[in-house]
């Protein structure tokens, strides 16, 4: 009887295992320089244990720069998955007001997404 009890234990313990492990932390914002014409470096600081980052953006639509806050997008698209903490974007389009997340993601999942960076190309 104990040994049925120790395979249960150790089945439950097996089958639970991937869903009690946390997803990693979330990246702290990114930072984001000017590249070469419409490009843009982005940086952040790395998570410890993630394998990879997921880089999303956002162009938000606006008609003039005082309309321009942050965290304005509603449709993210993925913009790369480096597994290094930084990623150079090269498909930004011209004279637009650009929003980029990160999450980390390891053996666990992905993170939730990192606070909102925003950059204007001119």
């Amino acid at each position: 009887m104990n040994i049925v009890l120790l395979i249960i234990a150790a089945l439950t313990l097996l089958l639970l295992s991937p869903f009690a492990m946390a997803a990693p932390a979330v990246p702290c914002a990114p930072t984001m320089t000017a590249g070469t014409g419409t490009s843009i470096s982005i940086a952040w600081v790395a998570v410890p244990g993630a394998t990879s980052y997921k880089v999303e953006r956002c162009v938000v639509n606006v008609t003039s720069t005082c309309s321009a806050t942050a965290d304005q997008c509603v449709t993210w698209a993925q913009a790369g998955s480096p597994t290094t903490p930084s990623f150079d974007d090269t498909a930004v389009p011209a004279a637009s007001y650009v929003e980029y997340r990160v999450s980390a993601v390891d053996g666990t999942g992905t993170s939730e997404p990192s606070l909102v960076s925003t950059f204007r190309i001119p």
